[in-house]
């Protein structure tokens, strides 16, 4: 949220909520074009106990040190599960590129969308190294970390912002200096 030295009163009270000792956490997702702009609303909504009893939807994945094939593969897997809808956007269209093309070179994506009276949010994030380079065309001995957040908010729900406190409320995702970090399953 920030990335530079000095932070706003609400960015603070956003890092300690979610801030925790000895947290361990798994893949980064960046922040960079989540449009989450507003902290004092996203302290707010963190601030109200309705939210943890609103029924959202999230699901969230993440994969350090695989290769290309094997992120692939999941990539796959979570593109199979989404709306058709949400898939046709340009922004996860991306996404079916790189499954196909084995392409995972540094990419972050959001998208949002409406899909019968439900907001959809895509949050997510690839990183490998050395893919489609001329000098090695085995792809599957690149390394990739491969992170996403996928939420379905209840109906008449529209506003990033409360999405955002609500992925923090739930601990799931907790914010860290790189960005939002997918929890490691062990938590």
């Amino acid at each position: 949220m920030g990335g530079g030295s000095s932070k706003s009163a609400e960015e603070l009270r956003i890092q300690r909520y979610t801030a925790k000792p000895g947290l361990q956490v798994g893949v980064c997702l960046s922040l960079t074009g989540l449009p989450v702009q507003n902290h004092k609303s996203i302290v707010k909504h963190l601030d109200n106990p309705d939210l943890a009893r609103a029924p959202y939807t999230i699901s969230k994945g993440g994969m350090e040190g695989v290769t290309a094939t094997k992120a692939s593969a999941s990539a796959q897997k979570l593109l199979e599960t989404l709306p058709d809808a949400l898939r046709n956007l340009p922004a996860v269209g991306n996404m079916e590129v790189c499954v196909k093309d084995h392409d995972w070179q540094g990419k972050a994506n959001f998208a949002d969308l409406k899909i019968d009276d439900h907001m959809h949010y895509l949050l997510w994030r690839y990183n490998g190294t050395n893919n489609n380079s001329s000098n090695n065309n085995n792809n599957n001995n690149n390394v990739v970390d491969f992170a996403y957040v996928h939420v379905m908010a209840p109906s008449g729900e529209e506003d990033a912002e409360k999405m955002f406190a609500k992925l923090l409320q739930s601990g799931l995702v907790c914010l860290t200096d790189q960005g939002l970090a997918i929890m490691a399953s062990s938590q």
